[in-house]
């Protein structure tokens, strides 16, 4: 009988024991440990690269031998590596990642075709094509088409449509024989729910007329009210809306670098989950280390934490880190610096007015800075970096979309992987993602002749 209970007693042990060690073992080997082969120790501990892509199934090379397919989870000795993700028909992603102990590196690897498809959306001609602030809309202005009702302002629907077509875009007002809409300045409201019409004057300097018009329907332009001396109330209006936005994009960076975007930044751009901002610095300046607590795994690229004037940056605040992107670009034409960023801002700061002075009121800006028809244009500016010549953010956010006059280029955010997505003319530097990042609307007139430049469609998928 002591015999009995003395042996299950062993095997009671014995089955704690092993079930401890495969316990263990499993916890190791989650961790990324692995027996080792010729090592020092059994064991050794190795990384994890987690492969992901757009489009899925495409062939991941490791230091140039093919090894696997991306939707895969690969355990490899902590180092670097030069990864390269291919698939038929796309331009390659290549980088060199570091794989560290016990964390998993990932590729998040965006593929983009190497000969996009290219489609007419417009027929009758597109000018002043713009973006609404949420990326949802184009309006444009249609001026020479020979049935006259067929003149005037369109919006383009840019989200993706349940039955896959692409959707058709609604006349919002007609040109009339009253009120000619050949020269117009296209402006959005915050919400993109409005469009502001201004009529410039003959000299391009003054407003000869206004008007706010809804931007899902047919407005009557006959029966709307030209709101000309409502504009400093209509911009005020914007203003408190666009602070409360920066509110709340702005509050999870760290104060050195609201700081930084409110005195020595122009051109400020968030990316679209609100994590990463784009900036073009004013001065030199170094931005210390340690601003966030440092992340387990970040992005391995070099980055930059000294500032030049003249050069583009991206600062990631969920990383910590800064990636120099390029040489500004002078903006050309009718295009206006955002003059109104930097102010928006300072008032997001926690910097204070001096004692004794007031915060400045839109209404005060205007009269000792820009005009109405400046201000409509600077307000645009602050929406989308088409009208600085900066980069426009793409719907990951992690890539950024530049062009030329002849050349349109998305490369990561962190100035690696550039691949031209097309090379040809391209007018006004007018190039827009939709929302989905499937399509890249521009405007170009591929004939070179004196017809009228009409939006086109690049397929990204």
């Amino acid at each position: 009988m002591v015999k009995a209970k003395r042996a299950r007693l062993l095997i009671t042990l014995g089955a704690g024991v092993l079930l401890l060690l495969g316990t263990l073992i499993a916890v190791y080997f989650a961790r990324g440990y692995r027996p080792s082969m010729g090592g020092t120790t059994p064991i050794e501990g190795t990384g994890l690269l987690a492969a992901s892509s757009y489009p899925e199934q495409s062939s991941v090379y490791i230091d140039d031998k093919l090894t696997t397919t991306t939707n895969d989870t690969i355990n490899l000795l902590p180092g670097t590596y030069r990864v390269k993700i291919s698939n038929e028909g796309f331009i390659p992603w290549v980088k060199d990642l570091l794989v560290e102990k016990e964390l998993v590196t990932l590729t998040n690897a965006r593929l983009f075709p190497a000969v996009p498809s290219l489609t007419a959306l417009t027929t009758l001609g597109a000018k002043e094509p713009t973006p609404s602030p949420d990326g949802q809309k184009i309006a444009y202005l249609v001026s020479t088409a020979d049935n006259g009702d067929s003149n005037g302002i369109y919006v383009l629907l840019t989200g993706a449509n349940p039955l896959g077509l692409e959707r058709k875009a609604t006349q919002v007002v007609r040109t009339t024989a009253q009120i000619n809409l050949a020269s117009v300045v296209l402006t959005w409201s915050p919400d993109s729910k409005q469009i502001l019409v201004l009529l410039p004057s003959q000299d391009q300097k003054t407003v000869r007329a206004s008007y706010l018009l809804d931007a899902d329907r047919l407005n009557q332009l006959s029966l709307a009210n030209d709101v000309t001396v409502r504009l400093p109330f209509i911009y005020s209006q914007w203003e408190q809306e666009l602070t409360r936005r920066d509110r709340d994009l702005i509050k999870n960076f760290p104060e050195f670098m609201v700081n930084l975007a409110s005195s020595s930044a122009t051109n400020i751009y968030f990316s679209p989950n609100g994590e990463k901002m784009l900036y073009t610095a004013t001065k030199t300046l170094v931005i210390p280390d340690g601003l966030k607590p440092k992340l387990a795994s970040i992005n391995p690229a070099l980055q930059t934490r000294t500032i030049e004037p003249g050069q583009v940056y991206v600062y990631d605040s969920k990383e910590d880190t800064n990636y120099i992107i390029g040489t500004a670009t002078v903006a050309g034409g009718n295009r206006q610096q955002p003059m109104l960023t930097k102010r928006l801002l300072a008032d997001t700061s926690q910097t204070s007015t001096p004692a004794g002075q007031q915060p400045q009121t839109l209404s005060t800006f205007l009269q000792d800075n820009l005009t109405p028809l400046q201000t409509a244009q600077a307000f645009m500016a602050y929406y989308h970096g088409i009208y600085t010549n900066s980069p426009v953010w793409y719907p990951t956010s992690r890539h950024l979309i530049w062009f030329t006059d002849d050349k349109i280029t998305i490369r990561e955010y962190d100035n690696t992987n550039q691949a031209v997505v097309y090379s040809g003319p391209l007018h006004n530097h007018f190039a827009s993602p939709s929302p989905d990042g499937h399509r890249l609307y521009f405007l170009t007139n591929l004939n070179q002749t004196d017809l009228p430049e009409n939006i086109y469609i690049l397929d990204l998928k």
